[in-house]
């Protein structure tokens, strides 16, 4: 009998769960470069296989409930939108821009750059932070030493004016699994290696690839799935509560 009721609220932890997953990715909706979070269910006897087994030697079978995996960060590409700002810039393809923190390299498909005042190419602030993140070449930092107007060019040549100052450093990830967000739109691990397969187009941003009607129905059947299993510990409850009531009696 109380099986039930763990089982009802092991379906509700995973449907409040996935819905705040869901929520993530609609406030990101309109976020340049932002790569949505899917939520992934396992067997909770999956968990414990392992760990037991039957008098005769065989995995043991336990139909309980489910668990939340850890989320999978969604990597494909997002719309390319025209804004005509020369330090806007969009990747064609799987390659992410790296950037440099206090922490070491992370990732970003967010190619909304500024100049620092001493001309280093960077990402907008952080909120609480009065400067970006560095944008990195392929020798460090990217610093433009001149007012001549910027260019960048589909293989991520920097110019400026005639001058060749820097190649914007792009990486791709091998391990899709191993993608950790870090905030500020930032992303770690993943196994990067270089990446030559990419396209950079100076001019454009990248949208999210959140789609707000998808994620608006998948948010409304979680609600009702989270609803089914609260009905599922209530019945079950009652049930409890006949069984208690005849025993007495």
């Amino acid at each position: 009998m109380t099986r039930g009721m763990y089982a009802g609220a092991g379906g509700m932890i995973i449907g409040l769960h996935a819905a705040d997953v869901f929520s993530n990715n609609l406030a990101n909706a309109s976020t340049p470069g932002f790569r949505l979070d899917r939520a992934t269910v396992g067997s909770f006897q999956s968990v414990l296989l392992p760990q037991l087994t039957t008098p005769g030697g065989q995995p043991a079978s336990i139909a309980q409930s489910a668990t939340m995996n850890p989320t999978v960060v969604d990597l494909s590409q997002g719309p390319l939108q025209p804004t005509h700002n020369p330090l806007d810039v969009a990747i064609d393809g799987p390659g992410w821009f790296a950037v440099g923190t206090g922490a070491g390299e992370s990732y970003t498909r967010d190619g909304h750059f500024e100049l620092a005042p001493d001309g280093t190419l960077q990402t907008p602030p952080p909120p609480g932070q009065t400067s970006g993140y560095p944008v990195l070449g392929t020798n460090g930092p990217i610093v433009v030493p001149t007012s001549d107007p910027v260019t960048i060019n589909e293989a991520g040549q920097v110019f400026s004016g005639a001058n060749l100052i820097g190649q914007l450093k792009l990486v791709r990830f091998t391990d899709a699994t191993s993608v950790v967000k870090q905030g500020n739109n930032l992303v770690t691990g993943g196994a990067p290696v270089a990446d030559t397969a990419s396209t950079v187009r100076q001019g454009m941003m990248e949208g999210s690839n959140a789609d707000t009607m998808r994620m608006m129905v998948d948010m409304m059947a979680m609600m009702r799935y989270v609803e089914m299993n609260q009905k599922i510990i209530q019945a079950q409850d009652q049930s409890l509560g006949q069984v208690i009531d005849i025993a007495r009696h």
